[in-house]
C-alpha cells in the first residue's frame, strides 16, 4: 500500500477501487496545478497523480533540481510505491522528456512500466532541439518567447510574480536544454502523442518519430491551438485522452 501523500504528488487521494493510476508530469516552469482541472474529468478507475517538482506551488522552499540525473533518482524513489497498481504516464513539453526518461531508469532497475505513454507538444527524443536556447535569455526576451507560446499564465503575467517564478523556469529550462538523447531499446507499451496543429516549437511530423521508441502502436493526435493547446482546447483534449485511457482499461480485462 502506497503513502496517503508525499510532496512529489500534489493533493494525492487515493481512489477505493482504482485499476490504473495516471502519472502526469509538468511543463519546464509548469507545476501540478496544471492538471488539476483534470480531476473528476477521466474514466471511472483512473486515479489522477499530479507529479509536482521541487521549487514551486507547495514545494516552492525547495530548490529546484539543476539536471535530469539528479531529477530521476528522486522521482523513481519517490513514486516507485505507487506502482502497485497498473499505470500509465502523460507528459507535457519537458515532462514527456522526463516521463520517457524515467521508463528508461525504470527498465533499468527491473521495475513494472507504465501500461501506456502519452507524451504531449514535444518532438521525439531523439531529434535535435530547433530553437535557439532561452535559459539565459534576458528577463524581457525570455518572457516575450514565453508570451508567444502562451507559457504565462495570465494570473502569473505581472512583474513581481514574474520575478518569483522565472528562476525556477530558467533552471526547468537548462535541464532540458542539457539533454543529450543516448540510443537505447524501444519500449513495448502504447504510445499516443498529442500536439497542436499550430505550435511554434514541434511541428507534425517531429511527433511522428515517437514510433521509432515504441515496439506496440503509436498514436498522433493533432489538436487545434498552440504549444499549449491541451489548455487552449482543455475540453476536446480530455475527450480524446478519455477515449485512450478507456482503452488502456480494456486491454488491463
Amino acid at each position: 500500500m502506497p503513502p496517503d501523500t508525499t510532496p512529489w504528488l500534489a493533493g494525492y487521494r487515493r481512489t477505493a477501487g482504482a485499476r490504473l493510476r495516471l502519472f502526469c508530469f509538468p511543463p519546464a516552469g509548469g507545476a501540478a496545478s496544471g492538471y488539476q482541472p483534470w480531476e473528476r474529468q477521466l474514466p471511472a478507475g483512473v486515479e489522477l497523480c499530479r507529479v509536482q517538482l521541487p521549487g514551486r506551488e507547495g514545494r516552492f522552499a525547495e530548490p529546484p533540481v539543476t539536471t535530469l540525473q539528479a531529477l530521476l533518482p528522486q522521482l523513481l524513489t519517490a513514486l516507485t510505491p505507487y506502482f502497485d497498481v497498473p499505470f500509465a504516464f502523460f507528459g507535457h513539453s519537458m515532462g514527456s522528456l522526463v516521463a520517457f526518461e524515467l521508463m528508461r531508469r525504470m527498465r533499468s532497475a527491473g521495475l513494472p512500466l507504465p501500461r501506456a505513454l502519452f507524451p504531449s507538444g514535444h518532438r521525439a527524443p531523439h531529434l535535435p532541439l530547433r530553437r535557439r536556447l532561452w535559459a539565459d535569455l534576458p528577463k524581457d526576451d525570455l518572457v516575450q518567447e514565453l508570451r508567444e507560446i502562451d507559457g504565462i499564465p495570465a494570473e502569473l503575467d505581472n512583474d513581481e510574480l514574474l520575478d518569483l517564478v522565472l528562476p525556477t523556469v530558467r533552471v526547468d529550462l537548462r535541464l532540458y536544454e542539457a539533454y543529450a538523447h543516448q540510443p537505447g531499446d524501444a519500449f513495448d507499451c502504447p504510445v499516443v502523442v498529442y500536439g497542436g496543429d499550430r505550435d511554434q516549437l514541434v511541428r507534425v511530423d517531429e511527433l511522428e518519430e515517437w514510433r521509432q521508441h515504441t515496439r506496440g502502436t503509436c498514436t498522433v493526435r493533432v489538436l487545434p491551438g498552440r504549444h499549449f493547446f491541451l489548455h487552449q482546447q482543455r475540453d476536446e483534449m480530455l475527450r480524446c485522452l478519455r477515449a485512450d485511457l478507456d482503452a488502456v482499461l480494456g486491454r488491463l480485462g
